[in-house]
């Protein structure tokens, strides 16, 4: 079983940075699944507005769904 240990996010006034780790709850060790894709909020300091999201892990823009608050 997996289970997420939680999205961490970084914010300036151009970019908001994310993370999220997730780990084998029977063994907790790091999730060795790669290329997966997963949903996941996150409360902003302020609303997200015009800023680009990035993953911090690749640095490259994370996709944005429809429901962007």
């Amino acid at each position: 079983m997996l289970f997420g240990i939680g999205p961490r996010v970084y914010e300036t006034d151009q970019v908001v940075v994310v993370d999220m780790d997730e780990e084998d709850a029977g063994s907790g060790k790091p999730c060795p699944a790669i290329l997966k894709t997963d949903t996941t909020t996150v409360r902003l300091a302020r609303p997200l507005g015009d800023r680009l999201v990035l993953d911090f892990g690749t640095g490259l823009p994370v996709l944005q769904g429809l429901n962007r608050r």
